[in-house]
């Protein structure tokens, strides 16, 4: 048997007890999708996710929290994403966030934010007001 088919099955149910280098390239992966390439959206994403709490790797995974997962799997992400420009880039940033690799960007970018969203669509409601704007990002701390 292939030794990457454990893996892979427990990637698409998403699992919480995914290798940590798994768990780093699915959360670069959704970093690099969303941040489009540009390490200013990249970072600012990334303590978005830092300031949800717990596991970097769950908070990616929840259902309906990052666009770029929708009608598709964590792993087609991930093998998709490893081509792209900016994965690289990705991939440190989810260290930091998995792993607790040194920060590698200075602040808090995003005022305390735990959510964003691209300018073109409209605020959800009760996300309250916007602490940050990164590029066409806008980012929130919803009401609780």
């Amino acid at each position: 048997m292939n030794p990457a088919i454990p893996i892979i099955a427990a990637a698409l149910a998403g699992a919480p007890d995914l290798p940590r280098g798994a768990q780093i390239d699915v959360v670069a992966a959704v970093i690099a999708a969303e941040g489009r390439e540009r390490w200013k959206y990249m970072c600012a994403q990334a303590q978005a996710i830092r300031h949800r709490g717990g596991s970097a790797y769950q908070r990616v995974i929840e259902p309906g929290q990052f666009s770029c997962l929708n009608g598709t799997t964590p792993f087609a992400l991930v093998v998709r994403m490893r081509r792209e420009v900016g994965y690289d880039d990705a991939r440190v940033l989810a260290k930091w966030l998995v792993v607790g690799a040194e920060k590698p960007f200075q602040g808090d970018p995003v005022n305390g934010a735990t959510h964003f969203h691209d300018t073109s669509i409209r605020t959800p409601v009760g996300w309250g007001p916007c602490l940050a704007m990164v590029g066409k990002l806008k980012f929130f701390k919803p009401d609780k």
